[in-house]
């Protein structure tokens, strides 16, 4: 089938990376619940261990969904950007991402059709009508370089709070730094220890790690920092924050391997305008950054010292 290179009423214009839109672009929308915590951006919502339906009747499957970066090569995710889809017959559906950047069309599109990314002050349209609306498949938006995406272009920096005064032992501050982990989401996993509860334990590697917020009893992450372990003998430690602020000490790949760490050592946190670094030599043990005693927030263990934060 041949199909339109315009749709009747949709009146969106197209762009690439920052051409010219004819929608206006939208206001953060905070209503929409992120997705179960995993790594789920790179396949389709209706693969087979997933939202699979095989019966016509049994009513299971997804319409369609996704995950909204800030580039089309992945990311950060973007919070409450507001997908509208134009259909063939006029009519629009919205969707809204949540925390981590998931939406959930839950509506029937009639294809073809021509979407839209908006959070203010950013918007990106389709360059051409959709057919499928299983947005994360293999030859749609669930490799890199075609991911769903909203280009900001603005010159902040997403995740760090207010204030923030240098650390005079802390060094240049790094740049944003994108490759850190993204497996878990703070929402599921952020008041957890790594190494407890059957998860990075043995016999299974054991990985250390945690999320990075913007203040001690914050619940907000800061992606793209640097996190440096500098021991009192031995060379530092440097790993990434991911997109909702989750850092681990090991290799970042499908088949991650654990990092060996030395106690004591000094603890630095960094992303420009900020660095933060611990009192040298400060932290005595290699476990559970996360624990009770240690990096937990106050708000569920109050003798603990606050979460790992940059400020």
């Amino acid at each position: 089938m041949s199909l339109p290179t315009s749709l009747p009423s949709a009146n969106l214009g197209v762009s690439g990376d920052a051409g010219v839109n004819t929608l206006p672009c939208t206001a953060p929308v905070a209503d929409a619940r992120p997705h179960e915590a995993g790594n789920y951006d790179n396949r389709s919502c209706n693969a087979a261990d997933c939202h699979a339906c095989t019966s016509p009747n049994c009513g299971s499957e997804m319409i369609g969904g996704g995950w909204v970066y800030a580039s089309p090569n992945g990311p950060p995710w973007v919070a409450g950007a507001t997908i509208t889809i134009s259909n063939i017959d006029g009519t629009t559906i919205k969707a809204y991402s949540g925390k981590d950047g998931f939406f959930q069309i839950k509506e029937k599109v009639k294809a073809p059709y021509k979407v839209c990314v908006s959070e203010c002050p950013g918007t990106n349209c389709s360059l051409v009508p959709h057919t499928n609306a299983l947005c994360q498949t293999s030859n749609c938006h669930g490799t890199s370089n075609q991911r769903v995406y909203v280009s900001k272009n603005t010159g902040r920096l997403p995740g760090i709070g207010s204030g923030g005064s240098v650390s005079g032992d802390a060094g240049s501050c790094a740049l944003p730094t994108y490759g850190g982990p993204y497996t878990h989401s703070e929402y599921s996993f952020g008041q957890q220890s790594c190494s407890i509860g059957g998860c990075h334990c043995p016999p299974k590697p054991v990985f250390e790690g945690g999320f990075l917020y913007d203040g001690p009893a914050s619940t907000k992450t800061v992606a793209e920092a640097t996190i440096t372990l500098v021991p009192s003998s031995g060379p530092p430690v440097k790993v990434i924050t991911g997109p909702d602020g989750m850092f681990f000490f090991g290799t970042v790949s499908a088949v991650s391997v654990a990092q060996a760490l030395t106690a004591p050592y000094t603890a630095c946190a960094s992303k420009c305008p900020v660095s933060v670094c611990s009192i040298t030599n400060g932290h005595t043990t290699t476990e559970n950054c996360q624990s009770s005693q240690c990096h937990v927030s106050p708000m569920i263990s109050p003798t603990g010292i606050g979460s790992v934060y940059l400020r």
